[in-house]
């Protein structure tokens, strides 16, 4: 069982019961899952509670920290931060901006890693994901521009995550 809770990367044992589900059969057949039939039939028919007890004690622990961004107070005074309950954006239009990182908390100097932009509207809650090379301006800033064309309502203004609100014009091409 530890093996395969690896495979799905150690997701719970609800989740890891529905992947079995679908992905078990292809696992045994491809030779990829190399157990005996009886134990194949056994693992066809366990419950999350079994998986539950068949890992307590042998799961990877979680990592403190997935990220890189270090938390600091240089700047915490510095930067003004609107909270949520002061918002007015009474149309769509004004978006929350994030970007993802999926490298796992594993930087590898010179190599490109995954990471997601995501806008979320503040009125609609209508969502807008664009998958970004790497941090860089260049790939970041395009990104914005193509969520900005997939948008169904003109691009008012942006807050992004690091607490400066920029509320400007739609951006220009």
């Amino acid at each position: 069982m530890l093996i395969l809770s690896r495979l799905f990367d150690y997701i719970n044992s609800k989740r890891l019961h529905k992947a079995l589900d679908t992905e078990l059969q292809s696992l045994y057949e491809s030779g990829f899952l190399q157990v005996s039939s009886e134990c194949y039939q056994k693992l066809k028919r366990v419950s999350p509670a079994t998986i539950d007890r068949l890992l307590a004690g042998r799961r990877r622990q979680p990592a403190k920290r997935r990220g890189y961004t270090k938390p600091g107070t240089l700047l915490k005074h510095q930067i003004p931060v609107r909270p949520g309950a002061d918002r007015t954006e009474d149309r769509p239009g004004f978006c929350e901006m994030d970007l993802v990182d999926h490298s796992g908390g594993k930087i590898i100097r010179g190599a490109d890693h995954a990471s997601t932009l995501c806008f979320t509207d503040v009125k609609t809650a209508w969502t807008e994901c664009v998958a970004v090379r790497n941090k860089a301006q260049v790939h970041v800033f395009a990104a914005i521009k193509r969520a900005r064309r997939r948008l169904p309502f003109p691009l008012l203004g942006i807050d992004s995550d690091n607490g400066l609100a920029a509320h400007a014009s739609p951006i220009h091409q």
